[in-house]
């Protein structure tokens, strides 16, 4: 039996009380699994392929990652396990291409269900149950989701498929299933709503003034054009030449005028 120091044993007690208090301090970790049972009717296409079963039932878990708080309205990333599902294959299909959406009933700060399509995995299935890699799934939080905790509960897993040449839906949907992960929804940030309003404000008060100064000009032109057009052609200088000319006659017919008065005047003057 080996027999510690006063020194050694002191340095086993400390670092002992370090690691519980770090374990004590450290963060949580916002995980959580839940299990239902799982109903997939088999597509009347591939019935035949699959020994003529019509369905598919069993049991199906789902494992769930992610952050504990999120505003309203804002993008939430999980981290999504499942289980092996009840939904399969009759045989190895190499280089299968799957589509998940998964389906979830919230509760609590919002009662508006979610439903989010992940991105596309290729992978080889075994004959059997099929067996996901873990994804992402980013949901958006109900915009009208009040402050508190948002609890999520997964109701239906749909697989697109396209592998062997088909193409199709593999609807599971999920019953018994508890809450998987919860979130502390935070109100929507005013900050942001009240900066764009009043920024759209501005830029409606900038559109219409825009438009009054344009209209306005544009009125004020027509009326500088309707009290004197401009000379744009022969016709014009022709209309001008012509108000001249009348006018110089005008003045030649009443000079005549006056020399015939003269002459008369000066007939009937007794010599």
């Amino acid at each position: 039996m080996v027999k510690l120091t006063g020194r050694a044993a002191g340095s086993i007690a400390a670092a002992a009380l370090a690691t519980g208090a770090t374990l004590m301090f450290a963060p949580t970790a916002h995980a959580g699994t839940t299990t239902g049972q799982a109903n997939c009717p088999v597509p009347a296409n591939i019935q035949q392929i699959m020994g003529g079963k019509t369905n598919l039932a069993g049991p199906q878990a789902y494992t769930v990652n992610g952050p504990a708080t999120g505003a309203a309205g804002a993008d939430v990333e999980l981290d999504v396990d499942l289980g092996p599902s009840p939904a399969e294959v009759p045989l190895d299909v190499p280089g299968a291409k799957l589509t998940p959406t998964v389906e979830l009933k919230t509760a609590g700060a919002s009662t508006a269900p979610i439903s989010v399509k992940a991105a596309q995995i290729t992978m080889d299935l075994k004959k059997g149950g099929i067996d996901l890699p873990a994804f992402k799934l980013k949901i958006k939080i109900p915009a009208s989701a009040t402050a508190g905790k948002l609890d999520l509960t997964p109701t239906k897993l749909t697989l697109d498929v396209d592998a062997m040449g088909f193409k199709l839906p593999m609807v599971c949907t999920a019953t018994g299933t508890g809450v998987v992960h919860s979130i502390t929804v935070t109100a929507a940030s005013t900050t942001g709503g009240t900066s764009s309003a009043s920024s759209s404000s501005s830029s409606s008060s900038s559109t219409g003034t825009s438009s009054t100064g344009t209209t306005g000009t544009t009125g004020t032109t027509s009326g500088s054009s309707t009290g004197s057009l401009p000379k744009t052609g022969p016709l014009d200088d022709a209309l001008s030449m012509g108000l001249v000319g009348g006018t110089v006659g005008l003045l030649g017919i009443g000079a005549v005028l006056i020399a015939t008065r003269k002459v008369r005047a000066s007939r009937n003057t007794p010599a």
